[in-house]
């Protein structure tokens, strides 16, 4: 999938950079240049600051307090939009990002929905222990980046443009009106992979999403459109 235009490549600036109340700037960058518009749109994010995942494994962990003010302050910058659909990982930290974006927000928390699509590699895996072998074997950063080449099937993976085809049948399918919003809370695991190859972007330790870092979908004319980073492609709804 090729962007029809846009600024090729990324620069590294803001990623892992806090802005205002534990926001990163990258997103602040991207929500002042497309919330004024009137199109509806859809927020990708990944969940906000959690604690640790521990050695054994275990991934019930949720968010800390700092990533619960965070998400809030998040919801105060988008309250003018009125809440389209509401949408969460099956995971808690990402149910508890978006309640508590509810809460800063002042939007009615009870129409959130929980969608196995979005949990970690959701779009993308077909086969639980052939992806968690790759993952132990690549490690996180080079199983995202082969997925983001694309150059060849992953074992346990799906081809990565069709996972992202079904993301934006999901997104626009049944898309947000004017002046509303829909928000989609997730992992790296799945934002690394979706915004690597719609961005022409690898990742590294200095440029890997952080916490809260997320995209604006929306759709004009022949096109979607899609900010990441203060960034805009399109790409064409024929792809």
């Amino acid at each position: 999938m090729t962007a029809a235009t846009g600024v090729s490549g990324l620069t590294d600036q803001g990623q892992l950079t806090e802005g205002t109340q534990g926001i990163p700037s990258s997103l602040l960058s991207t929500l002042q240049r497309v919330l004024p518009l009137d199109s509806g749109i859809t927020l990708l994010v990944r969940h906000a600051h959690r604690n640790d995942i521990p050695k054994e494994g275990v991934d019930n962990v949720l968010l800390t307090d700092e990533g619960k003010s965070a998400a809030a302050a998040l919801g105060e910058l988008l309250h003018s939009r009125h809440p389209y659909a509401l949408i969460s990982s099956t995971k808690e930290r990402c149910f508890e990002t978006l309640v508590e974006l509810c809460r800063g927000a002042g939007w009615d928390n009870s129409k959130i929905e929980r969608d196995g699509f979005y949990a970690p590699s959701g779009p993308f895996m077909i086969d639980l222990d052939l992806a968690t072998e790759q993952f132990s074997k690549l490690g996180g950063l080079g199983l995202f980046n082969a997925q983001i080449a694309n150059q060849g099937p992953v074992p346990g993976m799906r081809d990565t443009k069709e996972g992202i085809k079904e993301l934006f049948q999901k997104i626009f399918s049944n898309p947000p009106g004017k002046g509303e919003i829909s928000v989609i809370t997730t992992h790296d695991a799945v934002t690394t992979v979706i915004l690597g190859y719609l961005f022409d972007c690898t990742f590294s330790d200095q440029n890997w999403p952080a916490f809260l870092d997320g995209a604006l979908f929306w759709e004009e004319a022949i096109y979607y459109k899609v900010a990441w980073r203060g960034e805009v492609r399109e790409f064409p709804k024929t792809f």
